[in-house]
């Protein structure tokens, strides 16, 4: 027997109405499915990188400030080099990079002769930052420019490891025993470092670290 409903149901899907009736059927079960997707979605893009959480938290610095006085110092080394006049801005640089004002300074004295080095004369590259090049070809348009190369890769690179210190840093700022160190200048890179820390007074610095180093800097 022939079923006419099922006759008449065909008859209707071959028809423009019918067509349209799938049409809105496909859409209607498209939208239930957005629905019920979306937020899920939306959550999954939304939900924070533990990963990332990790990296940028980083260390924060308090002290390790530098007193007027001693600004006045630096700029009295500093006369007659690439960074004369300097102190008030490298102490805006150092703040801006997390970095101790009193260490980034003195790494500056002791690597660029208190600018006067060809290192900041010539390559605007005062804290001798190598990158991907030897020191020798590694160069900035400006010395702004070193200064904040200078400071973002003492950050990176050792703040916010742990090494905090001249005795932290000096291995692996300066090694003994370096290629690029022909005449052995890198066994003094600490004690000079400390050295002018001293005489540039300023606070007591504290670096504290998400993954739980940090250590007070006095000198």
């Amino acid at each position: 027997m022939v079923n006419k409903k099922d006759i008449a149901k065909k008859v209707i899907g071959k028809t423009p109405i019918g067509v349209k009736l799938k049409l809105a059927k496909v859409i209607i079960i498209l939208c239930v499915v957005a629905f019920f997707t979306f937020p899920v979605i939306v959550m999954f893009l939304l939900a924070p990188d533990s990963n990332k959480d990790k990296d940028d938290a980083g260390c924060t610095v308090s002290g390790g400030n530098v007193s007027a006085n001693g600004i006045d110092k630096f700029n009295e080394n500093a006369k007659g080099g690439k960074l004369e006049g300097k102190g008030k801005e490298i102490q805006k640089i150092a703040e801006k990079n997390k970095v101790p004002v009193n260490i980034f300074m003195a790494i500056i004295a002791s690597e660029s002769q208190w600018g006067k080095g060809e290192n900041a004369t010539r390559q605007n590259n005062p804290l001798s930052v190598m990158g991907s090049k030897s020191i020798h070809d590694s160069t900035y348009p400006t010395i702004e420019d070193g200064l904040n190369a200078g400071a973002k890769n003492l950050y990176d690179v050792y703040i916010s490891k742990g090494l905090d210190t001249p005795k932290k840093i000096g291995p692996k700022y300066a090694p003994v025993g370096a290629s690029n160190d022909p005449n052995n200048m890198n066994a003094r890179w600490i004690p000079t470092v400390e050295k002018i820390m001293k005489d540039l007074g300023g606070s007591e610095a504290k670096t504290s670290c998400s993954n739980g180093k940090g250590k007070s800097i006095k000198f």
